[in-house]
């Protein structure tokens, strides 16, 4: 697929240092998206990365360390709550770092589609209104 997203090698697929790279909102074909509408954009992917990672955290915690890191989080206390999860050896900025390439990953192939689908729909088009 020739595609002008820069986030691509040239046959049009997604190499592992530019999925690390390359801005989210760039890897999903929205490089002149207005800057209103990226910040929202990333106001849901950071939201979504936050459940995720969310989910994984309670994942890796037992029950009753939940309920533990549930009243830290509860008291606004970060100091304590990030303690307690070294103490757990539970690395946040891993957790979050694999959860945002799983992502970035997803949303860029869930685009492709649709920018394949798009591209397909144009040429098209495009054919029939040169046999017109």
């Amino acid at each position: 697929m020739a595609d002008d997203n820069s986030a691509t090698n040239n046959s049009g697929d997604l190499t592992f240092q530019q999925l690390v790279e390359t801005d989210i909102v760039d890897l999903m074909g929205f490089k002149n998206l207005p800057e209103d509408r990226r910040a929202d954009l990333m106001k849901q992917i950071e939201k979504t990365l936050d459940t995720r990672v969310a989910d994984q955290l309670y994942d890796l915690l037992s029950e009753e360390d939940r309920s533990l890191y549930s009243e830290l989080i509860k008291k606004q206390d970060g100091e304590n709550a990030q303690k307690f999860l070294t103490e757990k050896k539970i690395d946040m900025e891993k957790l979050y770092g694999a959860e945002a390439l799983k992502l970035k990953l997803e949303l860029y192939e869930e685009t492709k589609k649709v920018r394949q689908k798009s591209q397909s729909v144009f040429e098209e088009e495009s054919q029939k209104s040169n046999k017109d």
